[in-house]
């Protein structure tokens, strides 16, 4: 089973009201492997925000790199919403998968680029609704690509994946009619 997204009508039009920020952030713990993606993005000279416990460890703010504490509640849909670009890098259990923020991101219509998966391009479509990379080399391009759109375009993604998620039935109320489905099946 999937994971999923909660977000209100509400809380969408709440978020989407926050002035855009040009630059790439992920939202998250502090691992190795998290580090190592930011850090490329950080030496093509790509600015990025993080957000979360112990990313100070890693990173002395500066005018490529702000580190900020972990968000939560409203405020964490408004910083999934108003960045430019949201990062999600898999932990080891989540690899070719897919993860909460793989529907989290798009249900709030942010950007997100993402490690390729054979889910996740069975969930979106690659460079009309979310950005895979399968190498360093593509986090670097696809990033830069992101950030040097023009406002419209990437308003047309944030829409489009968006759109993707409440058609697909991608939230977790629709998943849990999936859930039930197989339960009655099962046991009638």
């Amino acid at each position: 089973m999937p994971f999923g997204f909660e977000v209100s009508d509400t809380r969408f039009n709440m978020a989407e009201k926050e002035p855009e920020i040009v630059r790439a952030c992920f939202v998250g713990c502090a691992d190795d492997e998290r580090k190592r993606i930011v850090q490329l993005l950080l030496d093509a000279g790509l600015p990025v925000d993080v957000y979360g416990p112990d990313w100070n460890k890693f990173f002395k703010p500066s005018a490529l790199v702000k580190v900020f504490p972990g968000v939560y509640n409203d405020h964490f849909w408004n910083i999934l919403r108003k960045y430019r670009l949201q990062l999600n890098v898999f932990r080891s259990q989540n690899r070719n998968s897919q993860n909460m923020r793989s529907f989290e991101i798009p249900g709030i219509g942010g950007i997100m680029l993402a490690p390729f998966s054979d889910e996740h391009v069975s969930f979106f479509k690659p460079g009309k609704e979310a950005f895979f990379f399968k190498s360093d080399d593509e986090v670097v391009g696809s990033a830069g690509k992101i950030l040097s759109l023009p406002v419209s375009g990437a308003l047309e993604i944030r829409h489009a994946a968006r759109e993707r998620v409440l058609r697909d039935g991608y939230a977790y109320q629709e998943r849990s009619k999936l859930v039930y489905s197989y339960f009655s099946e099962l046991f009638n």
